[in-house]
């Protein structure tokens, strides 16, 4: 399971690289009006049509194939998209645990359910392509003493700035997302202890998200 984390990582990193490099030697070699225009064209979708408002819902493959449940629901209009995520993981491997807490291996997570707000913006009109946004919230953890089944709840809020790609694969419907970004903790990060176990919530971590989405029309007129 450490394996597939790290593949998680690196699909992620890898998606948002290969897709920025593009977008950074254009705009370094844009020294004629063809090279600007293909910037323009291809990064910044100047000469695509603006998308008119749209529903999209997202399911997150990873916790899905981990037993749990994370999904994404959004309104967009013009270049922005507005939306919540509702997360909620069960029996955190190892791995995971390791991810967000430090010094944690005396304990367990049964239970991590996270509530998020977020909002991206999308250099193309058409809500495609490269994009920065903000995600953030509260996240709760039912964390379990190994030896003793000891419990307490731990809640952490905390916000995530990121870059990402999106990829519609089946247009104009069907997409693939992929960000990344390093979470912030504004709550939640003091030293703890359960059992004979002192540990905290990692103060900074590097998060990937991987959605796959369903845009929905709500009307055929380009936003304004």
């Amino acid at each position: 399971m450490n394996r597939f984390v790290n593949i998680c990582f690196a699909v992620v990193a890898a998606c948002v690289i290969i897709g920025f490099l593009p977008c950074t030697i254009l705009a370094q070699s844009a020294q004629t009006p063809q090279e600007i225009n293909l910037f323009d064209k291809y990064i910044l979708g100047k000469d695509v049509k603006a998308e008119g408002a749209s529903l999209n819902v997202e399911l997150y493959p990873v916790f899905l194939f981990s037993g749990g449940f994370g999904a994404n629901i959004a309104y967009g209009t013009g270049h922005w998209e507005f939306g919540a995520t509702l997360i909620t993981v069960p029996n955190l491997i190892d791995a995971w645990r390791d991810w967000f807490l430090a010094g944690a291996d005396g304990v367990r997570i049964k239970q991590n359910t996270g509530v998020e707000v977020f909002a991206n913006y999308f250099l193309r009109p058409d809500r495609q392509g490269f994009y920065v946004g903000v995600i953030g919230g509260p996240e709760w953890y039912d964390i379990r003493d190994k030896n003793s089944e000891a419990a307490e709840l731990l809640m952490r809020m905390y916000v995530v700035p990121r870059v990402g790609v999106r990829w519609f694969p089946f247009q104009p419907y069907f997409y693939v997302d992929t960000s990344i970004g390093p979470s912030f903790n504004i709550s939640g990060s003091e030293v703890r202890k359960l059992g004979t176990t002192t540990y905290s919530v990692r103060p900074m971590l590097l998060l990937p998200f991987i959605q796959i989405g369903a845009s929905i029309p709500l009307n055929s007129a380009p936003a304004q």
